[in-house]
């Protein structure tokens, strides 16, 4: 099975939610605006982003740790 990686470089919209599944593992979602300039003109697109366990953990600490 394969998997697609995307890097997205962009600002939180909020403080990102922090949770702990049923089974225990970590879970983390966030949103991030990415805005691209453009002959003069200014274009946002909002990413919804969920992440899991040992990478959920790290953008938690991430964003308290400010």
């Amino acid at each position: 099975m394969g998997y697609n990686r995307i890097d997205i470089c962009g600002h939180l919209g909020r403080d990102p939610e922090f949770k702990q599944t049923q089974s225990g593992k970590s879970m983390v979602r966030l949103n991030v605006a990415v805005t691209e300039h453009y002959n003069g003109q200014e274009n946002t697109t909002w990413f919804k982003v969920v992440a899991f366990g040992e990478l959920a953990e790290r953008c938690h600490y991430s964003s308290s740790n400010k």
